[in-house]
C-alpha cells in the first residue's frame, strides 16, 4: 500500500472506529464525541505505522490492524476518563465545635 493510500485509510478508520469505539462502550461517557474521534485517529495512524513497522503490504491486512489499534485506544482513554471522573475518598472531617463570626 503506498503512502498516500495508507494516509487517507488510517483517517477513515479513525473516524469510523472512533465513532464506532463511542456506541460500543456502554453507558454515560466522560469522553466527548470528537474527542473519541480524535482518539480513533491517532489509532488508525498508530496501527498504520504499525503494519508498516510488520512489513503488511495488503489493504485488507493493514486497515484491520489500523481497526484494532484504534479501537484498543478507544476503550483505554474511555476507561482513564472514567476513573478520572470517579469520586476519590472523603476528605478529612472539618473543625467540629466553635463558632465562626462572620460580620
Amino acid at each position: 500500500m503506498d503512502l498516500p493510500g495508507g494516509i487517507i485509510s488510517a483517517l477513515i478508520t479513525g473516524v469510523i472506529v472512533g465513532g464506532l469505539g463511542r456506541l460500543v462502550v456502554p453507558g454515560r461517557q466522560a469522553i466527548g464525541c470528537i474527542f473519541t474521534v480524535l482518539v480513533g485517529l491517532v489509532g488508525a495512524f498508530g496501527g498504520y505505522a504499525i503494519a508498516r513497522a510488520l512489513g503488511i503490504d495488503s489493504a485488507i491486512l493493514t486497515f484491520l490492524v489500523q481497526v484494532g489499534a484504534a479501537a484498543i485506544l478507544v476503550a483505554i482513554v474511555a476507561a482513564a476518563q472514567r476513573s478520572a471522573n470517579r469520586p476519590g475518598p472523603p476528605g478529612p472531617p472539618g473543625p467540629t465545635g466553635g463558632s465562626y463570626n462572620y460580620r
